[in-house]
């Protein structure tokens, strides 16, 4: 994670995007978190190239011990900057699933089954946590497989998203499904920015926006 991020940039486009783009105050949403690579990214980028601009985020994170190391490892923030640390799934609106854990985070794997099947975990709403957002200039989302459910869940979350980065999971989910959701909430693949025989991660961007070099 550490190389794709900070070595080969992979985030950069995107993050660069929206920080020009933002009016005065650039909203991220990190889905899948981690221990805030993708965070540390964004706030280094921000700060060094685009520091007019204001910052707020949120990062959800769902397995408990990583969140923890989220919460333990996340940097100062400055005056113009915010960032909301959630504990919880993205998905469903309500309810929980429960989290099969893997020392590789990349087959970390969700289950809406019973009891027994891993750590039980309640589902956040994103709808309330961004609903003082009118716009969300960028949307992360590496949730290890449940790419498809957020979008089947928060069309209205998508309609007001102009840049988004998804990592499909291509045993677990429909790429083209996703991109035909993706379509409909009114963005468009900018670029695939990394893939191989397991991951697909692409790049979207709102129709009407400029175009991203």
């Amino acid at each position: 994670m550490y190389n794709d991020i900070f070595v080969s940039g992979e985030y950069d486009n995107a993050i660069r995007h929206a920080l020009g783009e933002a009016n005065g105050c650039c909203r991220v949403v990190d889905l899948g978190a981690n221990v805030g690579l993708f965070a540390k990214r964004l706030l280094h980028l921000r700060r060094c190239e685009f520091s007019d601009t204001a910052l707020e985020l949120i990062c959800v994170e769902g397995l408990n011990s990583t969140y923890r190391s989220l919460r333990k490892s996340f940097p100062s923030l400055r005056p113009d900057e915010s960032a909301q640390l959630v504990h919880g799934l993205a998905g469903e609106r309500t309810g929980s699933a429960y989290i099969r854990p893997n020392a590789f985070h990349a087959m970390t794997s969700l289950s809406h089954g019973g009891r027994g099947s891993g750590i039980e975990v309640s589902f956040i709403d994103l709808e309330n946590i961004t609903s003082s957002w009118d716009e969300i200039d960028l949307l992360k989302c590496d949730i290890e497989g449940s790419e498809n459910l957020v979008l089947r869940t928060y069309p209205s979350l998508i309609a007001r998203t102009k840049t988004a980065v998804f990592e499909f999971h291509l045993d677990r989910v429909d790429p083209s499904d996703c991109r035909k959701r993706l379509s409909e909430g009114g963005l468009s693949v900018g670029r695939t920015l990394h893939e191989n025989e397991y991951i697909s991660v692409e790049l979207f961007r709102r129709r009407n926006a400029a175009r991203m070099t």
